[in-house]
């Protein structure tokens, strides 16, 4: 079950879901349309149900089917369904006076939803790994088709195949309430059973596009020998304008066969030449970078190391300050104790 119309959503509004088939030649979807706050249909109330028939028969998951929740401004609901492929729809009609809860109602559904809501968080999960387990299933036996047309999948790999998604297609029909370790141990041998031939035939694909198939070669040691053979042709017909010149033989300058050899493999396979002067260029950019970083740590740490030395000479001429002003205040106070002793003794004697 999945929730279309949010709580305390406008009215009106539309909102809108996109559903499909989960079998193979389906020809007809059940819809069932719920109230409530709880996860699981048990728990929430019914309001009413429909159906769609005249689905064009295709494999599961191909069939598109829209769904339109509208609200209209008179709390009426309309639940639509239509087909995409063939046109055909149908529709629920539910009236206000349904859907309309009294506040104890809703009261009791907010504390049923807070009482269970880890069982409800529990319950999502092992919805969620029962739909990735089904999911897994059918992408394997898609591919196990498909590898099977295109011709690189032998008879034993595919029985091994098509078993494994059979038997837990039925596995997972048989045990509609299946807990969450088993399904979770049921995904872990699947993988184990199908991952290691998936892996094998990409393996054996990479091979081929490598070497070749029995012996014969690939398109980059094909790409190689034309080149090759370009390179010779050249030089033959450079030694033969160089000998048909009054009967001399004159030498072909090397710089110059270099330069011919350069334009013919650049011709031949230009893209590994542009590769390695673009990894030529990434290096001189990341040199520079490395330079530029360096350069700017540099500056870094000659003015650290001038910020400290002058905040080292700002504390040491405070200091000095301090020591002396303290020491103005002692002669000071020692001078004025000295003068009011004498006071005293002049005002005793007098």
């Amino acid at each position: 079950m999945s929730v279309v119309v949010t709580k305390n959503s406008k009215i009106p509004s539309k909102h809108y879901k996109t559903v499909t088939t989960v079998a193979d030649n389906q020809t007809v979807i059940s819809f069932s349309v719920y109230q409530g706050e709880r996860t699981s249909t048990m728990h929430n109330k019914h309001l009413g149900s429909f159906s769609l028939s005249g689905i064009s028969p295709a494999p599961r998951r191909v069939p598109r089917i829209d769904v339109c929740f509208d609200i209209d401004s008179s709390s009426i609901l309309t639940v639509t369904a239509k087909d995409k492929i063939t046109g055909n729809k149908n529709n629920l009609q539910l009236e206000a006076a349904k859907l309309k809860l009294t506040m104890e109602e809703i009261e009791l559904m907010v504390q049923e939803a807070e009482k269970y809501k880890l069982d409800d968080i529990e319950l999502g999960n092992i919805a969620d790994m029962r739909i990735n387990l089904e999911t897994l299933v059918f992408n394997a036996e898609e591919s196990a088709i498909f590898l099977d047309s295109q011709g690189n999948l032998n008879k034993e790999d595919k029985c091994i195949l098509l078993n494994k998604c059979e038997s837990v297609s039925h596995w997972l029909n048989k045990n509609k309430n299946a807990s969450k370790e088993t399904l979770f141990q049921q995904q872990i041998e699947f993988q184990n059973c199908c991952h290691p031939i998936f892996i094998r035939i990409c393996r054996d694909k990479q091979h081929v596009s490598a070497h070749g198939v029995n012996g014969q070669k690939s398109d980059i040691d094909i790409d190689q020998s034309q080149s090759k053979s370009k390179i010779a042709a050249r030089r033959a017909a450079l030694d033969a304008k160089s000998e048909g010149a009054n009967g001399k033989s004159t030498s072909v300058n090397p710089q110059f066969q270099k330069k011919i050899e350069k334009e013919t493999l650049t011709k031949a396979n230009p893209a590994k030449i542009g590769n390695t002067k673009k990894n030529a260029a990434r290096v001189q950019t990341s040199e520079l970078n490395q330079n530029k970083i360096s350069e700017k740590l540099r500056e870094k740490v000659t003015l650290y190391k001038q910020e400290q030395s002058i905040a080292t000479n700002i504390q040491q001429h405070h200091r000095k300050k301090n020591k002396s002003r303290s020491f103005l205040h002692g002669n000071f106070t020692s001078r004025r104790d000295n003068f009011r002793q004498r006071n005293k003794d002049g005002y005793s004697q007098a």
